[in-house]
């Protein structure tokens, strides 16, 4: 009995510890406006106060020529209704701008019936670099940025760019090359720079920004080089968005998540009493659960005797009869 006591009590203490857990520790997702590790993107959130979106229907209402809308290495398609939104948005003056590299932009750009593609072979440099030749630095910048000298990428692809619709605001060194087979040095066959890395293209009265690295925002590289610059010059025009709903969610999240939709179902009335009402029978009857059974007897004694099995049973027959006359 103790230990089915002991056992129980200790279940709903772990089960306490662990929702605590999930609600406490921080999200370790790629681009997570929470997350503060080095793959996160909560110093991005914090610089230009990003407002995350996860319907697209929210850009209906916003000025577009004074928004901002960014959209980071997606790994789901966009849906034509989504497609549609952005278009408008862009036509009415919207900016939007696309960091990805390996990721599906091109089905976005394609439906937006543009010309310009992500590579998506990656490029090294293994003279110009941050610290590894997958971390090239592109100091080729186009007059138009300003005090932008030096931007540091991570793990990039390279533009494919149309020249009639885009516009080259940075490129690679002439030393960076596409690593097609992925070993990580410079082989004959494989094309060498330089390489467009960021294009805008105008589409009606707004303008497309194409960076090709998801990475470029990320906590560990926004204070390299000029990158941050890069994110306050593109992020000047005024409000801010940034598209959340076309990232994988880990598993992390979607606890979450259900932690959320199950604290929001708790806060109705009727579910909250509801739950009181459960939690308070369940602390009522519990110390009867594991009270001993008592056992009953026609014979007072023959329980006696199954309670004290030590003592003679002529002795208590004798005392029974005794006490019955």
């Amino acid at each position: 009995m103790r230990l089915s006591k002991a056992l129980i009590y200790s279940l709903i203490a772990a089960s306490i510890i662990i929702i605590l857990l999930i609600y406490l520790y921080p999200p370790v997702e790629d681009f997570n406006l929470q997350n503060s590790f080095w793959n996160g993107l909560s110093r991005f959130s914090q610089e230009i106060k990003a407002q995350p979106v996860s319907q697209l229907s929210f850009l209906e209402e916003v000025l577009p020529s004074e928004t901002v809308l960014y959209i980071i290495g997606p790994s789901t398609p966009f849906t034509p209704e989504e497609i549609s939104q952005i278009s408008h948005f862009l036509k009415k003056g919207g900016t939007t701008v696309i960091a990805d590299d390996f990721g599906s932009a091109d089905t976005l750009l394609s439906a937006l019936g543009l010309k310009t593609r992500f590579s998506q072979s990656l490029m090294l440099d293994p003279l110009f670099k941050d610290r590894a030749s997958t971390l090239p630095r592109v100091i080729d910048m186009n007059p138009e940025w300003g005090g932008i000298t030096s931007l540091i990428f991570n793990y990039p692809t390279v533009l494919q760019i149309d020249s009639s619709e885009a516009k080259v605001l940075a490129s690679s060194s002439s030393f960076s090359f596409l690593d097609d087979n992925l070993n990580y040095r410079y082989d004959e066959a494989e094309f060498k720079g330089p390489f467009v890395v960021i294009a805008r293209v105008d589409y009606g009265s707004g303008h497309i920004y194409l960076i090709s690295d998801s990475s470029i925002f990320i906590n560990s590289m926004l204070g390299k080089d000029d990158n941050k610059k890069l994110l306050s010059t593109i992020s000047s025009k005024g409000q801010v968005l940034i598209v959340t709903s076309h990232w994988k969610e880990g598993r992390l999240m979607k606890l979450k998540r259900g932690e959320k939709k199950i604290y929001y179902l708790a806060s109705l009335l009727e579910v909250r009493y509801s739950l009181l009402l459960i939690l308070a029978t369940f602390i009522f009857f519990v110390p009867f659960m594991f009270r001993p059974k008592k056992e009953f007897y026609n014979d007072e004694l023959e329980r006696v005797r199954r309670e004290h099995p030590e003592w003679d049973i002529e002795i208590l027959k004798m005392l029974k009869e005794r006490s019955q006359r």
